[in-house]
């Protein structure tokens, strides 16, 4: 399984759990708390900026490991898991006492992408870019910029492996198709080849015909069960 794979391999939580901070960042935070248990002091995190800053890039670290493009609600997750476990970060003057955490987290997500892409991170770059029909890559119609859930996931191949590689696979695919009692086979080799039809999927947009005549096992009925119960799941 590829690195940027891995990073989302769970689903979104339902308590979004506030990673470890750094040594120097805990202490402090432990200290706001017994603060904030004695006199009812809210810590000025403004006034921190690089505290803030060390609080954020942990969170940011933490939810990459399951979206890259969050929603607005599960911001708010994070916002409220943060204050829950540090009541001393709640904000003075907000109705939800968490909401400029969570536009600074917005904020942060978007320059960790930033990042991500500069670093060559596959998923990002291609959720950026847009290309031309001569294949270049600037403003055009083919790629769109990821809004709400519209986000193409593209991950990378697995490790030690290319597109030569996996080509061979899904050609072996066809062969073992026409086995019979052969499910856990084409299983393997589908979950191998995975982010190789994905790539299919979101740089040449197929016809569904024609995808269909590339990956046949896809659209078998034991595959499409399997797919029906994942959308089931989530």
């Amino acid at each position: 399984m590829s690195s940027s794979t891995m990073l989302r391999s769970e689903t979104w939580p339902t308590n979004f759990p506030i990673p470890q901070f750094p040594y120097e960042i805990e202490l402090e935070l432990q200290r706001a708390h017994e603060d904030f248990l004695q006199n009812g002091t809210s810590l000025k995190i403004e006034s921190k900026p690089k505290l803030k800053t060390e609080i954020l890039k942990a969170l940011a670290a933490e939810i990459l490991k399951y979206k890259v493009y969050p929603r607005s609600d599960e911001y708010e997750d994070v916002a409220k898991a943060l204050i829950a476990k540090y009541p001393c970060l709640k904000e003075k003057g907000s109705a939800c006492g968490f909401f400029g955490w969570k536009v600074s987290l917005q904020w942060k997500m978007g320059n960790y992408r930033r990042t991500l892409r500069a670093a060559g991170c596959p998923e990002i770059k291609i959720n950026s870019l847009k290309r031309r029909p001569d294949g270049e890559c600037t403003h055009s119609v083919q790629f769109k910029k990821p809004k709400k859930a519209e986000v193409n996931f593209y991950p990378d191949y697995p490790a030690g492996e290319d597109k030569e590689s996996l080509e061979k696979e899904r050609l072996a695919l066809l062969s073992e198709i026409q086995k019979k009692d052969n499910h856990q086979t084409i299983k393997q080799k589908m979950d191998k080849t995975f982010a190789y039809r994905q790539h299919e999927v979101v740089q040449d947009m197929p016809f569904i015909a024609e995808f269909k005549s590339s990956w046949p096992a896809l659209f078998s009925e034991h595959q499409a069960s399997l797919i029906e119960l994942l959308v089931l799941l989530c």
